[in-house]
């Protein structure tokens, strides 16, 4: 089975390691046995970490993209 995935993958974090602000997206394909991305996609989102909500529909979208690409 061919699993697509996608979450926020950066942030800047304060000195107490809360993050601040999400830089970027991605989502990735991943085949059997599952350990590694055989496809990825990912942008620069910048979006403020207190409302990191709104970056799931980002993430779908992202999904959505690679889905297209590599038809899991």
């Amino acid at each position: 089975m061919r699993v697509i995935a996608a979450d926020s993958s950066a942030a800047i974090l304060n000195d107490k390691f809360k993050p601040l602000s999400i830089v970027a997206a991605a989502s990735v394909l991943t085949l059997p046995p599952y350990r590694e991305a055989s496809a990825f996609l990912a942008e620069p989102i910048f979006a403020n970490a207190e409302n990191g909500h709104e970056v799931i529909i980002h993430e779908a979208e992202l999904c959505r993209d690679l889905i297209a690409k590599a038809k899991a």
